[in-house]
């Protein structure tokens, strides 16, 4: 059986809108946020684990659904700190595109040069 480029690249989406849906459905936003909480007491550990957590997040799914997701989740927690929402924005979203990287792009490349071209 030979696939198309555009079955692989389907295929991907729907795996990723379905594990945003588990992720939802799992409540694992929750989980996240209360593992973030034990920080909340210093700034800069707790910045440094919510990247990590955006990192990490970033290589499973695509960056909307993870922003759509989490964003709600971990803003009361960086308010509630003090650090500044703009400043959290800038630097999740730029983890995510890192976590992004490895598993997303490259991997889903790598994927489809390994299939047969079909022309015609």
């Amino acid at each position: 059986m030979i696939l198309s480029y555009k079955t692989v690249a389907l295929t991907i989406k729907r795996g990723r809108r379905d594990a945003s849906w588990l992720i939802t459905v799992a409540e694992i936003s929750q989980q996240i946020a209360a593992l973030a909480k034990p920080f909340a007491g210093n700034q800069t550990i707790l910045m440094i684990v919510l990247m990590i957590i955006g990192v990490i997040v970033g290589t499973a799914l695509d960056m909307t659904p993870t922003i759509l997701i989490l964003t709600p989740i971990l803003m009361p927690i960086v308010k509630q700190v003090g650090i500044d929402p703009v400043y959290f924005g800038v630097l999740f979203i730029i983890n995510n595109a890192i976590g992004l990287q490895p598993a997303g792009r490259r991997g889903a490349q790598r994927g489809l040069r390994r299939l047969p071209r079909q022309h015609g």
